[in-house]
């Protein structure tokens, strides 16, 4: 049986950064893996070449070509199409991770018996040092899902896909239409299909920021961008409506990633946005709020009105005028937040 299937996307990658990935998979100590490496049709052949030779003989590893350049979405849903594993994990090809990476998740795991197992990721810059810690796991035993569990899960992990197993029976696909945020979406939309988690107290994946591949440092706010980060709300705000009615504390963590994804960033970035994409933030954050019932659980009943009607309104005097009040109030619910995790869900 193979235990978990590692699906490696590229495109534009150095030479340098993918031989650096593979040789890390290569070292895996988790020996009944597969990796998946799926070519996206990248203009340099130098990636293929080093794969070639670099797995040779290695029967764990498996090159897909794609027809045409779709996009990081298309490669990976390529890759869970062919994975055979137990679980699924998802690493970039300019990133690398720990000899033990693969054992430690899958052991977590109680031998397959969770539906998803999460661990922090490192973040280290081009010079191999570590800039900060994304994810706050101190690591969680097997445990079933349960109100406090997920409110707890939602607050410490990462959204992205990176450092996870995902049961592969459960995964969903990506949104190919997605191009920004498509992982944070994937694991929004693959959330409710777990019912047994576990979490690892390291930080065992190294993502490289200053990577010449790496999307979040070429993003430009544009009004297509935009749109994305609305489609990852969207995603959140149905997630939210199915949960359990008296799942109060999954409610509040969920509404809070909303609320900073929708108007907490648009109001902090809002002075470096052109007025064409002020004007579709403004429109987008209306949209998502203009359902009232959507926030019902989330904030205080008079905030929700207030919110919406006034994001319906005039989005941009709540933005320009209300800023010091929405992160004054980002800090004050995170605060509530944490402390009714702490006495409902003691560790």
């Amino acid at each position: 049986m193979i235990c978990v299937s590692v699906i490696v996307p590229f495109y534009k990658v150095t030479a340098a950064d993918f031989a650096r990935c593979v040789a890390a998979l290569k070292a895996q100590t988790l020996k009944s893996v597969e990796f998946i490496f799926v070519d996206d049709r990248g203009p340099d052949d130098a990636p293929r070449q080093l794969l070639a030779a670099a797995s040779a003989g290695d029967s764990r590893f498996r090159l897909l070509t794609q027809d045409e350049n779709g996009g990081v979405s298309a490669a990976r849903n390529r890759g869970l199409e062919a994975a055979a594993g137990l679980y699924v994990c998802f690493v970039d090809a300019d990133d690398c991770v720990t000899p033990d990476f693969l054992e430690k998740l899958y052991s977590a795991s109680g031998a397959g018996a969770a539906d998803a197992v999460f661990s922090n990721i490192r973040l280290v810059d081009r010079g191999g040092m570590t800039t900060g810690i994304l994810g706050d796991f101190t690591g969680i035993p097997l445990c079933e899902l349960s109100d406090p569990a997920l409110a707890r899960l939602c607050r410490r992990m990462p959204w992205t896909v990176m450092a996870k197993l995902f049961r592969r029976q459960n995964s969903r696909r990506f949104d190919q239409a997605m191009f920004f945020g498509e992982d944070k979406d994937f694991t929004a939309r693959t959330l409710p299909g777990v019912r047994r988690f576990a979490a690892v107290g390291e930080a065992m994946y190294h993502y490289y920021v200053g990577s010449d591949n790496s999307v979040m440092k070429k993003t430009v706010f544009s009004p297509p961008v935009v749109d994305q980060i609305f489609r990852f709300c969207r995603t959140l705000k149905r997630a939210v409506r199915e949960l359990p009615a008296d799942w109060t504390l999954s409610r509040a963590v969920l509404g809070r990633e909303l609320f900073d994804a929708s108007l907490v960033r648009g109001a902090v970035n809002r002075n470096a946005l052109s007025p064409e994409v002020r004007r579709q933030w403004e429109r987008c954050a209306a949209e998502l709020w203009s359902d009232v019932s959507a926030a019902d659980g989330l904030f205080p009943p008079a905030l929700s009105l207030l919110l919406s009607s006034a994001v319906r309104r005039r989005p941009a005097a709540l933005f320009a005028f209300f800023r010091p009040l929405f992160l004054l109030f980002r800090l004050w619910w995170k605060f509530r937040l944490d402390r009714r995790l702490a006495e409902k869900y003691p560790e």
